[in-house]
């Protein structure tokens, strides 16, 4: 997803999606998201789930295993 709120082709394009994946009950997930714009325009339209950099950037394997550490103590 990019530039979701910004263009209306894409506004209209990625709205027709979740509408159809939510009339065939299937589960909107939305991937990419990197502004509180897209944010808040994927929660108006009643996506099921988010990810994307807006949430946390890429980790390198240390600082993966780093973190991973803090959950065994």
């Amino acid at each position: 997803m990019r530039h979701i709120c910004c263009q209306s082709d894409n506004v209209g394009i990625t709205s027709a999606m979740i509408k159809m994946r939510q009339i065939l009950l299937m589960e909107v997930v939305a991937e990419g998201i990197e502004t509180l714009e897209e944010l808040e325009f994927l929660r108006e339209n009643q996506c099921h789930k988010v990810q994307g950099f807006l949430f946390g950037g890429l980790y390198t394997f240390k600082e993966v295993e780093r973190d991973f550490e803090k959950f065994r103590e």
